[in-house]
């Protein structure tokens, strides 16, 4: 029929993102936004956009929405989760993320997941794992118990009909002998639950699904080669207009969009701030502008939130007439509430970040307050420093006030130019890669540029990098943040002395690649492609200058293979 194969939705990490504590739910944002839903069927305004500053809290934000907090402080949350048709997250060191076809089937997959066949199934799903479960548990218990050695020979003995009964023949004496028949079986459906309305977004997908059956130019607009071809068009044939079609539910839903002016950076060794203007064209060419492009198509019962950056004056003069919310702006006294709140949830919660506190050093929370700017990343490097002793209070009256600044002030307690040298390359690959790394891929990919390098060594380059890496509980490893990425690459504010080279790292990757070429899959030959292509493009400039050891490698190759 075409329906759209599921596409992979990860969670963004905590770790991977902005901070996530019980102090930053921001209810006052949340009322907001409720508010906006509310009025969407009678407002000119089909969208809201929140921005902030880089870590300000804006995935945080987005995060709750998805995956709403328990207890009395997330319902608000839950609430809104209820009327949240489909969302995406934009992450620049996952390029995926980026791409218009999985961006569109990524919406439809999650529409087509509140179907009521899809609860069916899952539920289905469910009941099979459930029972498959309890009947290994019972057969261990039958194993090792001693007591009912007869008991289970009995029931080995017994014949497969009574043996299918499984779960339910427990219940045999509450249920009617009708509930357990084969028929009921077969229908598989619980009993109606009295007073209990169907979600708004489930008749949506039920209606669309419908749709999506029956006529085939939504499955031929849903093809993932169709979409990157031409975006606009499929975006409207297989989502907008159908959607446009369908009966209004009673209460307004939303679409959600994080950091919808996300980049990737390993196009090339700049970001935002000296990347050039793209020549202007008819077909949307990122996300942004194919929501831009379309968003008046929105039906009048759908509203669109997206997450941008303050700085970002592109995103907003493409969203001109959106509701605007800043989520850092200190002149409000909600986000004032916002940091302080943060600041004493940390104290109460580390015990070893409270012992630095006293009368003196109690005026450098305050301080830190203020040069927060309403950036919760700036308080938490801040605060995670005083916490390991690695930063003293009273050195926070010496921190720059912008997050740019608190990096190179961090930076310089990190390394001195001989460490940073060493750790260079390692942050060269990061930057480049494309694929996941873990500690000992980049090992074997750091020997290719340093054949050299013993184990001990790159495990001491390593640990200089704790402070700056995250490792996912996969052991993944990641920068703490997209911003800090950035950072490494821009001149303007890392200075020469810290500034990486990401090309560089297609070099390293490329030859690593190479001296793997018959073991890659698929995906690590497209990677292997994209590398080669930067890998050209860097060094057709001025080679020898560039990456003389990279260079007389590939020499040196090419002779061993003549």
């Amino acid at each position: 029929m075409g329906l759209p194969e599921t596409v992979a939705l990860p969670r963004p990490a905590a770790d991977f993102q902005d901070v996530r504590g019980p102090s930053t739910r921001r209810e006052w944002a949340f009322q907001k936004l409720s508010h906006c839903l509310d009025q969407r069927p009678i407002s000119k305004t089909c969208g809201a956009l929140l921005l902030g500053g880089p870590g300000c809290g804006k995935t945080t934000f987005c995060s709750e929405l998805c995956w709403p907090s328990q207890g009395p402080s997330g319902r608000q949350q839950r609430a809104l989760n209820r009327r949240l048709l489909c969302y995406h997250f934009l992450q620049g060191h996952n390029e995926k993320s980026l791409s218009l076809s999985e961006f569109v089937r990524s919406l439809v997959t999650q529409i087509l997941n509140h179907s009521t066949e899809s609860h069916k199934e899952r539920s289905m799903r469910r009941k099979l794992a459930n029972e498959a479960k309890i009947k290994h548990e019972n057969l261990q218990t039958n194993e090792r118990s001693e007591i009912l050695d007869s008991e289970s020979d009995y029931s080995l003995s017994m014949p497969k009909e009574s043996n299918n009964l499984g779960q339910e023949s427990l219940y045999s004496n509450v249920y009617a002998e009708n509930v357990l028949s084969s028929n009921a079986e077969k229908t598989n459906q619980a009993p109606p639950i009295p007073n209990l309305p169907v979600n708004p977004r489930t008749l949506i997908a039920d209606a669309y699904l419908e749709k999506l059956k029956s006529d085939s130019e939504i499955q031929i607009a849903l093809r993932a080669k169709n979409i990157e071809l031409n975006p606009d068009d499929c975006l409207k044939r297989a989502l907008l207009f159908p959607l446009l079609e369908i009966d209004p539910p009673k209460t307004s839903l939303f679409i959600l969009i994080d950091s919808i002016d996300e980049h990737s950076f390993i196009y090339s060794n700049s970001t935002l701030t000296r990347s050039k203007p793209r020549e202007r064209s008819s077909q949307s060419r990122t996300i942004a502008e194919l929501l831009a492009n379309h968003h008046h198509l929105f039906p009048q019962w759908l509203l669109l939130v997206c997450t941008a950056r303050k700085q970002s004056k592109s995103i907003a003069k493409m969203f001109t007439g959106f509701r605007k919310l800043s989520l850092d702006d200190l002149r409000k006294s909600q986000v004032v509430r916002d940091v302080q709140q943060y600041i004493l949830a940390r104290l109460d919660q580390e015990n070893s970040l409270r012992q630095h506190i006293s009368r003196d050093t109690a005026e450098m929370l305050n301080q830190l307050h203020i040069k927060s700017n309403g950036c919760f990343l700036y308080l938490e490097k801040v605060l995670d420093g005083v916490s390991d002793n690695f930063i003293v209070l009273r050195e926070v009256r010496e921190i720059p006030g912008t997050l740019n600044g608190l990096y190179l002030w961090l930076s310089q307690r990190l390394f001195n130019r001989r460490q940073f040298a060493k750790v260079q390359p390692l942050l060269n690959v990061i930057l480049a890669a494309k694929c996941a790394l873990t500690e000992a891929l980049l090992y074997d990919i750091i020997k290719v540029n340093n054949n050299k390098m013993s184990s001990e060594d790159f495990k001491k380059r390593f640990y200089l990098l704790r402070r700056i890496l995250i490792i996912s509980k996969s052991g993944t490893i990641r920068l703490f943040h997209h911003s800090f990425a950035e950072w490494l690459l821009d001149i303007k504010h890392c200075t020469q002395k810290y500034l990486c080279n990401i090309f560089h790292g297609h070099c390293i990757l490329a030859m690593y690649y190479t001296l793997h070429a018959k073991y890659l899959s698929n995906q690590e030959i497209y990677d292997y492609a994209f590398h080669l292509s930067r890998m050209e493009q860097y060094l057709n400039e001025k080679p020898e200058q560039r990456c003389p050891n990279i260079v007389y490698k590939m020499n040196q190759d090419r002779k061993f293979t003549k």
